[in-house]
């Protein structure tokens, strides 16, 4: 039992690094914070598909967090909960399909873990944005910034995990 924690541990402090790594090279990024990136989330959903949903969001957090550490941005206390910490580890969803090869599971948690982060996004948004506008107009310019840039790392995440699921690998 405890070589498999010391597998488990070893992968993920490797699939933070190489996540962390791929978020240093941005395709683009937005002027408030949030970019698009050559698969920077990929680490943490195959970590996750291979080693199931605490470790994927424990990762996913620390992910979070080395990213704050790195690059912070924030304007607002709750953000930093908000658009590191919990946006990142839900990222771990992905390992409710552990080990699966289903092609549309497989797409389909990554859409849900892409989409839930995107609305955690959005909530840190509003409020902020709220404090200086209405409500309305903070949801729809949160909305459509945090859309502008998880859409294609979306697409991108999906193409990655759907390469590197179809191959076999070799879990103990």
């Amino acid at each position: 039992m405890r070589n498999k924690s010391i597998q488990i541990l070893v992968e993920s402090g490797i699939m933070i690094a190489l996540a962390t790594i791929l978020n240093m090279f941005q395709i683009y990024a937005m002027p408030n914070g949030g970019s698009v990136t050559p698969g920077s989330m990929v680490p943490i959903f195959f970590l996750s598909w291979r080693r199931g949903a605490k470790a994927g969001i424990i990762a996913g957090a620390i992910f979070g967090l080395i990213n704050f550490m790195y690059k912070p941005y924030y304007l607002h206390w709750a953000q930093f909960f908000l658009d590191y910490l919990l946006a990142y580890g839900i990222l771990g969803i992905v390992g409710f399909i552990k080990q699966n090869k289903n092609l549309y599971k497989i797409s389909a948690l990554v859409i849900v873990a892409s989409f839930t982060r995107l609305l955690v996004h959005i909530v840190s948004g509003v409020i902020f944005w709220s404090e200086g506008m209405e409500l309305s107009a903070a949801i729809a310019f949160s909305t459509s910034y945090n859309i502008s840039y998880m859409i294609p790392e979306a697409i991108i995440a999906i193409i990655l995990m759907l390469l590197l699921t179809r191959r076999e690998w070799n879990v103990n």
